[in-house]
């Protein structure tokens, strides 16, 4: 499924594609890109601009009214709230947004992702009314983050902006804090689920971040029974379905220890 992604406005804004082109030059110069359709993308425009970045045809639709309020959007802002609490702010006093999305099907998840992320740090350079941007959409994060973090679109691991687009989110479960992802399957097609155990959270959060990014570089190539980690924590793998997300296929991390 082509990912969608949008990003929120205070309000509404023209676009001028040309300028944003030559945004994601600026950002990365050995990415060629062009506009199949430079005029300027006024709200509510019928016509919904082109842009060609790396090979790739996205779309930018300019959309001069708010979204709609649904349960499992509003669910995205209320996680995004844990590590940046002005999100509901955000999401309640914006009044346009635009959606940016994959023309065509065929390149790799994280070849797409790369591109959707140039893509739309060009535009936050050139749309100082966006707030937030929402990724899949599944997660929502601050437009300064995005701004700052999709310099590193084309970056590889550990250095890839991974935290753009999945959310690694502690929870108080049954048998302790559990880390999980959220995003992650759109990648391998499949979440992590990690007991922390007796390790501190922030590094278990950090090391389940350094396995997603891994995993959205090289693909699911883990194998039951690896393990990884450090002299502080090593942590066993295995492939497993949910034990609280039905039908969600995950990694497993168990046997966390000190």
């Amino acid at each position: 499924m082509r990912p969608i992604n949008i990003m929120l406005l205070d309000e509404p804004a023209a676009i001028d594609m040309s300028m944003v082109a030559q945004a994601i030059r600026d950002r990365y110069p050995d990415v060629p890109t062009d506009v199949v359709d430079d005029q300027p993308s006024g709200p509510g425009s019928k016509d919904a601009p082109l842009i060609r970045c790396n090979d790739e045809f996205v779309v930018v639709m300019n959309v001069p009214a708010a979204l709609e309020s649904k349960p499992e959007i509003d669910a995205i802002w209320r996680r995004a709230a844990i590590a940046w609490p002005p999100a509901t702010a955000a999401r309640d006093r914006h009044r346009a947004h635009v959606i940016v999305a994959p023309l065509s099907e065929g390149k790799t998840a994280l070849a797409e992702a790369q591109i959707l992320t140039a893509v739309i740090g060009g535009l936050l350079d050139c749309l100082p009314q966006c707030s937030a941007v929402m990724w899949g959409p599944r997660v929502a994060r601050s437009a300064a983050d995005w701004k700052a973090q999709s310099r590193a679109a084309f970056a590889t691991y550990p250095d890839s902006p991974v935290l753009l687009w999945i959310d690694i989110l502690p929870a108080q479960m049954p048998t302790g804090i559990e880390v999980f992802t959220v995003g992650l399957a759109s990648f391998v097609g499949r979440e992590i689920e990690c007991e922390a155990g007796n390790i501190p959270l922030p590094a278990v959060l950090n090391k389940v971040a350094g396995l997603t990014g891994y995993l959205v570089e090289n693909g699911d190539v883990v194998t039951d029974g690896d393990m990884f980690g450090d002299s502080e924590a090593q942590m066993t793998v295995s492939h497993a379905i949910s034990t609280h997300r039905p039908d969600v296929p995950v990694l497993r991390v168990t046997g966390v220890t000190r």
